[in-house]
């Protein structure tokens, strides 16, 4: 991880919400931090950005139905949002670059918007070689 990225211990309210305010300085939401956990949404105000989503950061958070993709600004790591079978919408930020090996697997997504072209780009050449 790089020195200016800083990882964050989050926990969520017992109503499975977790709540990011812009003074928080969220850069990093760190590996297998909500794993296994009873989120359901994650909300984060205005001028709140993630840098990075972490390796199984919400993996088998089966009840997560509700988090602001295009709030990532870069990378969404492996198996980020594994089994998270209640998500069902994902819209990326124009800046992502990266969504890991298997980041959404077996969640059931009826709706997926890709707005990156640098990263639309890194998924077909995966494809390709």
């Amino acid at each position: 991880m790089p020195n200016s990225i800083k990882p964050v211990n989050l926990n969520c309210s017992e109503h499975g919400e977790f709540f990011a305010y812009s003074n928080s300085n969220l850069e990093y939401i760190g590996g297998s931090a909500f794993e296994s956990s009873t989120v359901k949404k994650v909300i984060f105000n205005d001028g709140v950005t993630v840098k990075e989503v972490g390796k199984a950061a919400f993996y088998r958070c089966q009840k997560l139905n509700e988090f602001d993709f295009t709030r990532i600004i870069d990378k969404i790591q492996p198996n980020a949002f594994g089994y998270c079978k209640e998500l069902s919408v994902v819209e990326t930020s124009d800046t992502l670059t990266l969504i890991g090996f298997e980041a959404f697997s077996s969640a059931i997504l009826d709706t997926v918007h890709l707005n990156s072209k640098k990263l639309w780009y890194n998924i077909c050449m995966e494809k390709i070689k």
